[in-house]
């Protein structure tokens, strides 16, 4: 049994076993210019070693989304679903939301399991504006690997080249969740991997369920994406009004579809937009939409 790592750290230092043998293989580095992270064979072998111990991936899963439904801390929940993807592979992770719609939107990371000079990068030139996996987060209602996004003929060229940034700092893979909930909210959970990885339709659909597991969690712990305020409420000619306005007509063309003044058309428009407190007609329409109301 190895006591120590390459360099000479007590190995009992580390509070797991699993995370013990993860550091003593990241020792493992070859040292040609050709390779600049850790040896493919080495973090295979991690990847079996954490199937194995932790009783094989199915059960870990299962355990960890019976764990965020009950009262664990939510730092103990993300530290445990870090073990649980792991075992499939993935060796880093992010999980955030955005919700509201023009001025009122915001968004926030609940976790972030990046370098830290990656996660100041990220934030200092502002990369979720171009994310490829946020552009795709928002478009897809299923989890998708990286190779998918990237050959979507939507994605803005701006978006691509982004995948150089992940490739330099070692990540060549990814399985990303999305999420999507009432009220425009959105999510994401993303997991990165630093090799090529093909995972079956079950492997995909247990990491589906523990991605979308530990998003609760964060989201429900931290009150994220709740409204403030209550719906308001819409009389039956604000919405009639409304629907002609989210298909592009103006008011003298709902009017005459509606068999009402132009004017009448307008005063509903525009009571609508002030019950919505939104300036403009598309973010009327838009938060209409998000509350299901149209």
């Amino acid at each position: 049994m190895f006591e120590h790592d390459l360099f000479g750290e007590p190995l009992h230092t580390f509070p797991d076993l699993a995370l013990a043998f993860r550091h003593l293989l990241q020792t493992f580095y070859l040292t040609g210019d050709e390779f600049t992270r850790p040896f493919d064979g080495a973090f295979y072998c991690e990847r079996i070693f954490f199937e194995l111990y932790f009783g094989m991936t199915t059960e870990s899963v299962f355990a960890f989304v019976d764990a965020c439904a009950g009262d664990a801390p939510i730092e103990e929940l993300i530290e445990q679903f870090k073990r649980v993807i792991l075992g499939y592979g993935f060796d880093a992770s992010a999980c955030g939301a955005w919700h509201g719609v023009g001025e009122q939107r915001s968004t926030r990371f609940f976790f972030v399991d990046w370098p830290e000079n990656v996660i100041q990068l990220y934030a200092e030139q502002n990369l979720e504006r171009r994310d490829p996996l946020v552009f795709a987060a928002r478009r897809r209602m299923t989890p998708f690997v990286w190779d998918e996004v990237y050959s979507d003929p939507h994605l803005p060229a701006e978006s691509k080249a982004l995948y150089q940034f992940a490739y330099d700092h070692g990540w060549v893979d990814g399985l990303c969740v999305p999420v999507h909930g009432p009220a425009g909210y959105q999510g994401l959970v993303s997991m990165l991997a630093r090799s090529k990885l093909a995972l079956s339709p079950g492997e995909r659909g247990r990491l589906e369920l523990a991605a979308r597991s530990i998003h609760e969690a964060c989201r429900h712990t931290l009150g994220f994406g709740v409204s403030p305020e209550p719906v308001p409420v819409m009389t039956a000619r604000e919405l009639e009004c409304m629907k002609w306005v989210a298909v592009g007509k103006s008011d003298w063309e709902i009017a005459q579809v509606l068999d009402i003044s132009e004017s009448t058309v307008h005063f509903h428009v525009e009571n609508a937009k002030k019950k919505l407190k939104k300036s403009t007609r598309t973010e009327a329409v838009a938060l209409l939409v998000m509350h299901g109301l149209m």
